[in-house]
């Protein structure tokens, strides 16, 4: 089960919120466009999440060797970071996307589970 952590600068007091376990998403097509959309589930109940967004995404119920196939090709895990240059927060998939800021292009950003110590 996932745990939200919070962690706090000793220093200044500033804190952040994080889970532990990221954001896990299937990759599926937006519906009417050529870009992927990223469909999220959650616990508890992930497995009937996940068989209603396959359903949604392939137009038909999928055997259970069908969502397998298509976890193990098509899914990930968002995590949450931040920018050390300008304080941003946001979640990025640090299998697939750059590991840049969305707010201010950098590269200077860091997964928030990794702050501790």
């Amino acid at each position: 089960m996932a745990q939200q952590n919070t962690y706090t600068c000793d220093a200044c007091g500033y804190s952040l919120e994080s889970w532990d376990e990221g954001n896990p998403y299937i990759r599926g097509p937006y519906i009417g466009g050529p870009r992927a959309k990223r469909y999220y589930f959650y616990h508890p109940c992930e497995t009937q999440q996940i068989r209603n967004i396959l359903e949604t995404i392939l137009g038909y119920t999928p055997s259970d060797a069908e969502v397998e196939e298509y976890l193990e090709n098509h899914a990930g895990n968002e995590h949450d970071f931040i920018c050390y240059d300008c304080m941003a927060v946001f979640k990025i998939d640090p299998e697939t996307d750059k590991k840049r800021c969305r707010k201010c292009k950098s590269t200077r950003v860091v997964d928030i589970c990794k702050l501790a110590g």
